[in-house]
């Protein structure tokens, strides 16, 4: 056989090297091979896999990712993504990485996320129900005209916001700037 006809780039056996990595260590990074779409392989990988990286797979499909109902932390850094699937449904996912996409809103995200970094997006708005997620750690959100998360959000995650906007530590930052 070719190469993997979504990727362009991997060559079946290396395809296969990867998953048959993927199924003992429960993790995969298809970094910046050029998919197009979740290769039906990663998803067969079903509830084995914890942790995929698709970064870099510019305007790549995310159907089906829902599939991978284990998933403890997805990364679709720099894929030019103007929105993100449902994600409500994967209650096990704690970390999500889609930072330096262009993203203006974020979908409903499970209750069990633990991480989240969403920076250099074109957020207008904080997502709706966050204020779920229990225990969440915001990296990055870059809301309005100070990149904190906590700034932007202080009105509708109230207690969170550890600093008044006026004090924020972000405005020492060039991104303030």
């Amino acid at each position: 056989m070719g190469g993997c006809s979504s990727s362009g780039t991997l060559t079946a056996n290396q395809m296969e090297g990867r998953l048959r990595a993927a199924r003992a260590t429960h993790s995969l990074s298809l970094k910046g091979l050029r998919l197009k779409a979740i290769p039906a392989e990663v998803l067969g990988l079903g509830d084995k896999l914890r942790s995929l990286d698709l970064s870099g797979n510019l305007n790549i499909d995310l159907a089906g990712v829902e599939c991978l109902g284990s998933l403890r932390k997805l990364s679709v850094n720099g894929c030019k993504l103007v929105s993100l699937p449902p994600l409500a449904s994967m209650t096990s996912l704690e970390e999500l990485s889609a930072a330096h996409n262009s993203l203006s809103d974020l979908p409903s995200l499970p209750p069990s996320l633990l991480s989240l970094d969403a920076s250099r997006n074109q957020l207008t708005t904080v997502p709706s129900g966050l204020a779920a997620c229990d225990g969440l750690e915001v990296r990055a959100m870059g809301l309005g005209s100070c990149p904190c998360f906590v700034c932007s959000a202080s009105s509708v995650m109230g207690p969170r916001s550890p600093h008044p906007r006026s004090r924020c530590p972000c405005r020492e930052t060039k991104a303030w700037r």
